[in-house]
């Protein structure tokens, strides 16, 4: 659990030492990690203000704070917890000054692909259109390749396989070009991402 020892943000004057973390915004916090990613989402997201809600004297409190880098020391664990997760990692120096940095999540996101965000869908009539264009295009080819079993049951194998495959041709065409247009509005959504991402590595460097 992430307690506040000392507040050095002049931006978070609701904040004060003794304060335990509990949310940020959807985002539960058991660590420092979790901090940092919920705050590097909150500014994929465009949010200026986000939620954070705490325990204070054994009350539960929400208070809205400026997204972005926040300025926190927290105290260190317990002797317990450094005995729980001494193998797990080392324990950090004790009275040590933590910045609480948007760009931190970066590193934890390479280290767990569970922890990467899915790049979010759009032109979503785009891609109803080209389900659609998918799913007619299976028909001809079906139904020409019905022609051709038949076709040779009855002896008229070549007769069959001339007039089933313009419906195939068209068909596979139909499909082929249906999975194209997926493929590039994926490329398009994951190059959005890809930017966001960028602007935000930008952003903390100049911090």
């Amino acid at each position: 659990m992430l307690i506040i020892e000392q507040v050095a943000d002049t931006r978070l004057g609701q904040l004060q030492a003794g304060d335990k973390l509990l949310r940020y915004n959807d985002f539960e916090l058991p660590d420092e990690q979790a901090l940092n990613h919920a705050i590097w989402r909150s500014q994929v997201d465009k949010e200026a203000t986000a939620t954070l809600y705490l325990a204070r004297h054994d009350q539960q409190l929400e208070v809205k704070i400026p997204t972005g880098r926040l300025e926190l020391n927290f105290k260190q664990p317990l002797q317990d917890d450094f005995a729980v997760n001494a193998e797990a990692e080392p324990a950090s120096t004790p009275n040590e000054s933590t910045a609480i940095d948007a760009a931190a999540p970066l590193k934890a996101e390479r280290s767990s692909s569970s922890h990467v965000p899915p790049a979010e869908e759009h032109y979503k009539t785009a891609r109803t259109v080209c389900a659609f264009i998918s799913f007619f295009g299976w028909i001809p080819v079906v139904l020409g390749l019905i022609v051709i079993v038949i076709s040779f049951s009855n002896s008229a194998g070549l007769m069959g396989i001339l007039l089933a495959s313009s419906p195939i041709v068209v068909g596979l065409l139909m499909v082929m070009f249906a999975q194209v247009a997926i493929a590039i509005l994926d490329i398009a959504d994951n190059s959005r991402e890809t930017r966001k991402m960028t602007a935000l590595l930008l952003q903390g460097k100049e911090q």
